[in-house]
């Protein structure tokens, strides 16, 4: 069996196959939590999650600044990308250098050009956000020029602290997107609404993000081996986004400490694998290391629900979700107080120290741990 897993407590609601037919969890549109609810007590050897809203970060401290379009070049009836990409950016950077701390946008739908011409280095295009900033979309639309590049990213947050980013709608090129032939990316499955690279105390919060080549969101560190240098991300707030129709995967999680992904809706991943809502990922030596998933709801998505295929000391709780959670390369991982309905949790040989407990097993779901082969 798998080293150290515990299943216990579980509780099988219905068996019967109408639930196989049953629809899935209803649209919700979620407010963030408040940010005095506490998260689960962590170990004593764990820090304290800070609470949902970067303390860093005072929203409230001083003036907001609402972009002046016309001063910087922004067209925000959906034209000139390029003009309104270094139009934002340099918005930002002067509200920032005149002391701002918060940045209001225009109603309007502003399009973003992207020409980040390298996946295995951090983004370099698309709307940059400096440290310390609270980006208030008011409802705005961005949305990404169509393009045939294997990577994008309509925000991008790489090595800053302190950003919230709250209250719009991010709008992929997933149908009108080039697939064009690429020797590095030939299923140009890198196009995403935010990528947050080795940054700290980062809020994503209210955000609508659909129509990605690649993924909704995705943390990740600093490009490099940790001996050459690397930094994961810390302290990276999701909270109450609506995430769908993305073809890889809702949210990517690549080096993440201290983080939290919650009160979410993700759905109808699909189009280029792995297709989950939520993923743990594999790469280089990145660490993942205290992140909390809860309160979402997934469903509809091609590959499952939640995939751990790395990650330590995480805790995956509260979540309702039609579509697996798969533990695989990862160890001391709690799974509980989840309802599942119509699928499983499934526990591969690779992961050690799982529990799984108190998790609410709808219509025909079930909990497997795989046999590890003697010899």
């Amino acid at each position: 069996s798998v080293a150290g897993m515990v299943i216990y407590g579980y509780r099988l609601v219905r068996s019967d196959r109408a639930m196989e037919q049953a629809e899935p969890p209803a649209r919700t549109a979620y407010a963030a939590p408040e940010p005095s609810q506490p998260s689960p007590t962590p170990k004593p050897s764990e820090p304290a999650l800070p609470s949902a809203s970067p303390s860093a970060t005072p929203e409230e401290s001083g003036p907001t600044y609402v972009v002046e379009n016309e001063r910087f070049g922004i067209d925000s009836a959906g034209g000139n990308p390029r003009a309104t990409t270094d139009g934002i950016n340099a918005a930002l950077e002067w509200a920032k250098a005149e002391g701002y701390k918060t940045v209001a946008f225009q109603p309007g739908t502003y399009m973003i050009q992207c020409a980040w011409s390298n996946r295995f280095d951090a983004p370099t295009d698309g709307i940059l956000v400096p440290s310390g900033l609270t980006l208030d979309l008011v409802g705005a639309t961005f949305v990404i020029e169509p393009n045939s590049n294997p990577q994008y990213a309509i925000f991008a947050v790489v090595k800053q602290s302190d950003v919230v980013i709250k209250n719009g709608t991010l709008v992929g090129d997933r149908d009108l997107h080039a697939y064009a032939p690429s020797k590095d990316s030939p299923t140009h499955e890198y196009g995403f609404g935010i990528c947050i690279s080795d940054s700290n105390n980062v809020l994503i919060q209210d955000v609508v993000i659909k129509d990605m080549t690649g993924d909704g969101i995705i943390i990740e560190g600093s490009y490099f081996m940790r001996d050459n240098g690397d930094n994961v991300s810390r302290g990276i707030r999701i909270i109450g986004c609506n995430i769908s129709n993305c073809r890889r995967q809702g949210i990517s999680v690549v080096a993440a400490k201290d983080s939290e992904i919650a009160n979410n809706e993700i759905y109808g991943i699909s189009g280029t694998a792995p297709q989950y809502g939520i993923m743990m990922m594999l790469q280089l030596d990145y660490v993942i290391d205290n992140l909390k998933i809860h309160d979402n709801i997934i469903y509809d998505c091609a590959g499952g629900a939640i995939a751990c295929n790395s990650g330590t000391g995480c805790e995956i709780y509260s979540n309702t979700v039609s579509g697996n959670i798969l533990v695989v390369h990862a160890s001391d991982i709690k799974i509980y107080d989840n309802t599942i309905q119509n699928s499983y949790i499934e526990v591969m040989p690779g992961a050690s120290g799982i529990t799984v407990t108190d998790n609410i097993l709808e219509g025909n779901s079930w909990i497997k741990a795989a046999e590890t082969p003697s010899g």
